[in-house]
């Protein structure tokens, strides 16, 4: 099974290229499944869970400030997720699943914690639990200018600076990683034909 993610800041274009490619994979035969990594998260799993909100996985605002003890957990359900993620993709695997795509990966969760902290992705634990994720087979980071998004009509709520310190780290993601950079202001039909390109 190839795994393929997007990665990148809220409104950067993730979620439309993954159904525009799933829907291309699917029209050629072929079995796919959707991952968020948000969603997957046990708090988010157990939230989803019990809450009778009708707001779809993966949506709520995102957290923009934690304090030590919140960075610590988010770190230890991080590795308890990856686990979790391992069996998933074995049963995969045994139903014959030939792509999983995912809107945000576990890189995207280092990029998290590393903001929440304060720090940067050269830390002890982001190499550690780096190399416990599993390597896609193609790794896209849909890279946008912060004040391009913030301008639209329905910008993020966490505000400019918060998008401009999440597209840093995640261009040193991008980078430390081996991501595929894609210039995601263009035209979202030329964004999707250089994915295509890739693959």
């Amino acid at each position: 099974m190839k795994i393929i993610t997007f990665s990148g800041i809220d409104g950067s274009g993730k979620s439309t290229q993954l159904a525009r490619l799933r829907e291309r994979l699917e029209s050629d035969g072929k079995r796919v499944a959707y991952f968020h990594a948000v969603a997957y998260s046990l708090p988010q799993a157990a939230k989803a869970l019990f809450s009778r909100s009708n707001r779809k996985p993966g949506t709520a605002p995102a957290v923009t400030k934690s304090g030590t003890l919140g960075v610590v957990l988010r770190q230890a359900v991080l590795l308890l997720d990856l686990v979790r993620f391992r069996r998933y993709v074995k049963d995969l695997e045994h139903e014959g699943v030939d792509y999983l795509l995912s809107d945000r990966y576990f890189y995207d969760s280092l990029v998290n914690i590393a903001y929440l902290d304060g720090t940067s992705l050269a830390t002890r634990y982001a190499h550690y639990a780096s190399r416990l994720i599993p390597r896609p087979m193609h790794a896209f980071f849909l890279s946008v200018d912060p004040d391009r998004v913030i301008e639209r009509e329905r910008a993020p709520e966490q505000g400019l600076q918060y998008l401009r310190d999440k597209h840093e780290l995640f261009s040193e993601a991008s980078t430390l990683w081996s991501f595929v950079t894609i210039d995601a202001s263009q035209d979202p039909a030329n964004v999707t034909a250089q994915i295509n390109t890739n693959l």
